[in-house]
């Protein structure tokens, strides 16, 4: 499972998902990779 996140981040996208975000920013985690509906977009491409 070459598609997990490192503790920091899922602690992040949990937080997100949780407070209900569509959209997280982030320069550090996979463009446009979607999780549970919420997409992830690295805002500097």
């Amino acid at each position: 499972m070459g598609d997990r996140f490192s503790f920091r981040d899922a602690l992040i996208v949990e937080a997100a998902l949780r407070g209900g975000a569509d959209l997280l920013l982030s320069e550090d985690m996979q463009d446009g990779r979607i999780v549970e509906g919420m997409r992830i977009e690295n805002p500097f491409t």
